[in-house]
């Protein structure tokens, strides 16, 4: 067996950033990027649904373990399928060779002189306080409630989110008022489940913070704001070389667009990643897309853990 490599953890809700934080932490040679490997869709094999839990739906604890020996080896076994919404040719790619998470383990096990792994994974955000995450440096990315909320629905995601709360609720682990209203049911709003997740799924990860020295949290507000100080500081937290080349890939990155240039505030409907996005709006295209009214129950049910992440240090981009 190959000797195992140096892993780090990027996580966070999704649309929190997670792609970009992984993508600049690995631009070293000798660090590759390792895409959700717990995707239920695209991901592992042994991987059944998005957010396994240990005690729930017979996943357990050896699962969580031999996972992340796999990654620190290398030695995993993925799925070869896509995602419905997809179009055809890229379905039918996807059972040739699998997707993007299959692709990015090949990349990183064949090339050359990797030592370090960049696990980028959202679906990691509950197992912060697991024993077997413990020794992994992690950065969790936070993106406010509001913005995560509007992805969501124009996203038309959070179909899933009661079966999540499901079994959190099965362990006690179901922190917010009330649980997400099944997909299809009175009532159900895209936005609203994903508020629920943020929530649930932050106060875990400000708990296990609150026991772990491996773990930093990096506002994305901050990042857009100050993108060379904080990659910086990440860069020096977790223990990576800084190079002037890297540094000009993130500035270069992260300027602003020129004047008159394609770029959109709000992204293609359906399309998670679009490279003409401004990326200075991130944040706030969330004000064309949700109504007052989900507004502000986002807001009520989020709030509390956003207090939670308020008094929580957030790294600091004049640090670097």
């Amino acid at each position: 067996m190959s000797a195992p490599k140096r892993v780090i953890l990027v996580t966070g809700s999704p649309r929190s950033g997670t792609t970009a934080i992984g993508q600049y932490l690995s631009l070293p040679g000798n660090t590759a990027p390792l895409h959700e490997p717990l995707n239920g869709i695209t991901g592992l094999s042994r991987v059944s649904r998005h957010y396994e839990i240990p005690g729930t739906a017979g996943f357990d604890d050896t699962d969580l373990e031999e996972i992340v020996h796999g990654i620190r080896h290398l030695k995993l076994t993925y799925k070869k399928r896509g995602y419905d919404r997809e179009k055809i040719h890229r379905k039918i790619a996807a059972r040739l060779v699998g997707h993007r998470p299959r692709l990015s383990y090949l990349a990183a096990k064949y090339r050359f002189g990797i030592e370090r792994l960049i696990w980028k994974d959202p679906f990691a955000l509950p197992l912060l306080g697991h024993p077997a995450m413990q020794d992994i440096p992690s950065v969790v990315t936070v993106r406010n409630p509001f913005a995560v909320a509007a992805s969501y629905k124009r996203m038309r995601w959070g179909n899933d989110a009661d079966e999540v709360a499901g079994r959190l609720d099965a362990l006690g682990a179901w922190s917010a008022p009330c649980l997400p209203k099944s997909f299809g049911a009175e009532g159900y709003s895209a936005a609203e489940n994903a508020a629920l997740l943020w929530s649930v799924n932050y106060r875990r990860a400000v708990e296990a913070f609150r026991a772990r020295d491996n773990l930093w949290f990096v506002d994305i507000d901050d990042v857009i704001a100050q993108p060379v100080g904080v990659y910086r500081t990440l860069y020096r937290h977790l223990d990576i070389p800084w190079t002037d080349g890297i540094e000009q890939q993130i500035r270069a990155a992260y300027t602003a667009p020129a004047e008159g240039s394609a770029t959109t505030e709000q992204p293609k409907e359906n399309k998670a990643h679009d490279q003409n996005r401004d990326i200075s709006k991130v944040n706030s295209y969330w004000t064309s897309v949700l109504t007052e009214e989900e507004a502000a129950r986002v807001g009520e049910l989020t709030g509390e853990t956003a207090a939670m992440l308020a008094e929580t240090p957030m790294v600091d981009g004049k640090e670097g």
